[in-house]
């Protein structure tokens, strides 16, 4: 593969494409409400493509994926993560994940932990009903890439392009060939994306998320991000889906960021029987909490189910 031939594939994509980077500037017109960066540029990338089984209903599951929050986030050298959903020709599902962690030995251990260790209720990760249709997963490097912070506002679909990177010289031809992606989307108003790449698998990424006014979110119907044209031309993966989750790194007793949904009708509730204490819950505002939940020490009465803020399993 060489820097030419990406240029040559390099097509018209539509404008406002948002990812959330750290330790790199603002985009223009950046929201003053997004979160607050994480600590250092992250340089190493897990992603996981999963088939959706059974009917897709999401709110019902918020509360565990809450639970699944606390540990997931609490992980070595993690900074962010995304989770969306999408949808087949034929009409299926599929769900897409996109974690960033400070390097790529921290993502592999990540990789690791979730396929041979992490369980809830004796129930391992892969093995859930709705997980049970199969996934693939890997760990990539972050070659470059271009944001502003996480927010709601901002990062509600999220397409992944994927593409052949083989050779002795792909690593140096992608870092050649990013500035001149850059450029191109920053002169069509896109505001960011990422380029990781896995040498083992030889192929690399591009991952990038953009914005849908809230009156048209709707996990029923495509993403419109998936009507663009791609920056990569003949490109054998290309999908899009619905950002229905943001996640941030977790922080004892829960006090760190909240999660962002930015889908209506999906969100946690005081009535999820899980105590989030980072969206300000407590015994005082809902019957989910116990008085100890958040103080950071697994008390009476205390679990994974009901304050995984404190209560830590791994």
């Amino acid at each position: 593969m060489s820097a030419s031939h990406l240029h040559r594939g390099l097509v018209s994509v539509a404008a406002g494409l948002v990812i959330s980077a750290c330790g790199m500037d603002l985009a223009p017109g950046a929201s003053s409400s997004a979160i607050a960066e994480p600590r250092a540029a992250p340089a190493g990338a897990w992603f996981c493509d999963h088939t959706v089984t059974g009917a897709v209903d999401i709110q019902p599951l918020v509360g565990f994926l809450e639970i699944d929050r606390t540990y997931l986030t609490d992980r070595p050298g993690f900074q962010l993560m995304w989770a969306s959903l999408g949808a087949y020709p034929d009409g299926s599902s599929f769900g897409q994940v996109f974690l960033l962690f400070d390097d790529t030995a921290r993502a592999q251990e990540f990789d690791g932990w979730l396929d041979q260790e992490y369980d809830l209720g004796g129930l391992p990760f892969w093995q859930r009903p709705s997980l049970a249709g199969g996934h693939e997963c890997f760990v990539a490097e972050v070659i470059d890439g271009q944001g502003r912070p996480s927010n709601k506002a901002s990062q509600v679909v999220m397409r992944t392009e994927r593409f052949p990177a083989q050779g002795a010289n792909a690593r140096q031809a992608l870092r050649d060939w990013f500035p001149a992606v850059r450029m191109e989307a920053g002169r069509r108003g896109i505001s960011s994306l990422w380029l990781v790449y896995s040498e083992a698998q030889q192929v690399a990424s591009l991952v990038y998320f953009d914005d849908v006014p809230m009156a048209a979110r709707d996990l029923t119907v495509h993403p419109p991000i998936s009507a663009r044209p791609p920056f990569v031309q003949g490109t054998p993966y290309d999908r899009s889906g619905w950002v229905y989750h943001i996640n941030f790194p977790f922080e004892p007793g829960d006090h760190g960021e909240a999660s962002l949904w930015p889908i209506p009708g999906i969100h946690p509730t005081q009535t999820d029987g899980v105590c989030e204490v980072s969206r300000h819950e407590s015994f005082r505002t809902t019957e989910d909490c116990l008085a100890t939940c958040g103080n950071g020490v697994q008390d009476a009465g205390e679990a994974w189910f009901n304050c995984p803020g404190d209560v830590r399993l791994y």
